[in-house]
């Protein structure tokens, strides 16, 4: 850092090139195929370059060729192109058919989103993270290719997900239904986490100066709920499935 500061730091990026493909995706490489941009989706390693990143879109290696998927739950929901190491589309894969089924989420979830985001945020944005979350109606279904869609406050989120929620035991009183419930929660925070915080961020820029300057300078603390909201929404989806 002090290196940096003196403007003596000397780093140059490890040797990489960029492959356009006929099909139309775009392959980074950097001793293997390290990102791929492919029809507007960015799919990337969750270690790449020895950092660890959450990778809902997900390059991956598998019986001796390079996968993308939409990646959540510590499972592939669904492979969308598969190429070989040298960064050459081998198949453009289409998915299998999935239920045509559009089912609402209990409430509970939104406000569960926004207390998980909140938590992971600057404290100044709290109240408007947990507001504009409460404001979304999040419902089940069928997605190609994307794991979550969003338009103003409707949030569609793939029935692949839910499929590997109610794929885990039956037993509402059992504790890996509930864990997966969570891991789902989880999941589900981080592809909205970006847009709740844009709109935070937009909601606080809008205050005045004093508002935002007290914000600010006295953060609200962290709300007394926030486990409340949790378990109230991994109870919902547990009994919901």
């Amino acid at each position: 850092l002090a290196a940096f500061s003196r403007g003596e730091l000397d780093w140059r990026p490890a040797p990489h090139e960029r492959v356009f493909t006929p099909e139309g995706a775009c392959v980074y490489l950097r001793e293997r195929v390290e990102k791929v941009v492919w029809r507007s989706r960015v799919y990337q390693r969750p270690n790449a370059q020895g950092i660890g990143r959450h990778a809902a879109y997900r390059v991956r290696d598998t019986d001796g060729r390079v996968v993308c998927s939409l990646w959540a739950l510590g499972t592939a929901i669904e492979d969308t192109l598969e190429l070989d190491e040298d960064g050459h589309v081998v198949k453009i894969l289409e998915p299998p058919a999935q239920p045509a089924e559009h089912r609402a989420l209990p409430p509970e979830v939104a406000d569960a989103i926004g207390a998980i985001v909140a938590a992971t945020s600057a404290p100044a944005l709290g109240p408007a993270l947990r507001a504009a979350a409460c404001r979304l109606t999040l419902t089940w279904a069928p997605l190609h290719g994307e794991l979550a869609s969003i338009r103003g406050d409707a949030v569609r989120l793939s029935n692949r997900l839910r499929a590997v929620l109610a794929a885990s035991p039956t037993s509402p009183s059992d504790a890996a239904r509930r864990d997966a419930a969570l891991a789902t929660l989880t999941e589900v925070a981080l592809l909205l986490g970006d847009t709740l915080r844009a709109r935070a961020q937009a909601h606080v820029a809008a205050l005045d100066e004093s508002a935002q300057r007290a914000l600010l300078e006295t953060p609200p603390l962290p709300d007394p709920d926030t486990a409340g909201a949790i378990t109230a929404a991994v109870a919902a989806l547990v009994t919901s499935e």
